[in-house]
């Protein structure tokens, strides 16, 4: 007979695998561990301090997270009971995701190619020209493959 799992308690290897995309993505510790409890509880909805429970977090931690999480569009208010906030989390991977190869792109691998031709340009060290330009075919290859990317998502081939 199959183990039935508990599905009262949130999975703890999947909290952790959640926190670890969230925080490669730029989100701080604690906002992603809050978001990935909100995220995948059994409970729809968790208040502040059934946050706080579940992260070890003290509350003035939670309220910070929350209103971060809220004014990036990962959580929302779903209704209060009196004085108490009960909120939701809303999958954001895709949203995330697809982002990150436009901002890679126009913030990082764009200039740092533009600046390297400069450099290249610049030196009289026909050595060090030549490391450039292999790090500078690199990152036309990065280059390439985040335009193709970023081509598929506008296509909306993946909807």
């Amino acid at each position: 007979m199959a183990k039935r799992r508990d599905h009262s308690q949130v999975d703890e290897r999947a909290i952790s695998i959640v926190v670890n995309l969230l925080t490669r993505w730029g989100l701080s510790y604690r906002d992603s561990l809050v978001y990935a409890y909100l995220l995948l509880s059994p409970k729809e909805e968790l208040n502040m301090n059934e946050l706080s429970e579940l992260t070890g977090l003290s509350p003035s931690s939670i309220s910070y997270s929350l209103k971060h999480l809220k004014d990036r569009y990962f959580v929302e208010l779903s209704r209060k009971d009196g004085r108490t906030k009960y909120y939701v989390a809303k999958p954001m991977f895709y949203r995330n995701f697809i982002k990150q190869p436009m901002e890679l792109l126009n913030a990082m691998v764009l200039p740092l190619m533009v600046r390297l031709r400069e450099i290249r340009d610049e030196t009289d060290d026909a050595r060090y020209s030549e490391r450039l330009d292999e790090i500078l075919d690199e990152l036309s290859k990065l280059k390439c493959i985040l335009e193709k990317i970023i081509e598929i998502e506008q296509s909306e081939a993946c909807s």
